[in-house]
């Protein structure tokens, strides 16, 4: 169990990460006022998807960490899964975010957001695996 509270710090860490990315490349390019992000909101939109990531990880994602560890065996084929998920995600984040008036008009651009939370799915998958095996190793 204290693994997947070590995994939820981390989540929570890199996810907040993530989204200030995505914010700083992408949003930061939308100059209306309609948009409420780290330009109008200033720390608040992080302080709001760093709540969010505390209180979906033991929700959505500790459940789905936990029946892929049970799953899926091989950490080869897990990390990137892990990865894979993280880009997923990142698309649909960023069209909650950034609605297609937007996308059109600054020309935003949804592969920051497959990169960025990509590379979160990608951190995490490396994390379970190093926080698995420090835990198999003999002391």
């Amino acid at each position: 169990m204290l693994r997947y509270v070590l995994l939820w710090a981390a989540f929570v860490v890199l996810f907040v990460g993530a989204i200030w990315t995505l914010e700083l490349l992408e949003g930061n390019k939308i100059t209306t006022t309609e948009y409420y992000g780290l330009r109008n909101l200033g720390g608040s939109f992080i302080y709001y998807f760093f709540l969010a990531a505390v209180f979906v990880y033991p929700i959505a994602l500790m459940p789905l960490a936990f029946i892929l560890n049970r799953l899926v065996r091989y950490w080869w084929l897990r990390v990137p899964l892990y990865a894979g998920i993280g880009a997923f995600a990142g698309l649909r984040i960023f069209r909650m975010l950034y609605n297609d008036s937007f996308v059109a008009q600054y020309e935003l651009r949804t592969g920051s957001a497959v990169i960025a939370f990509g590379l979160l799915g990608l951190l995490y998958g490396a994390l379970d695996l190093l926080i698995a095996r420090q835990g198999t190793r003999p002391a």
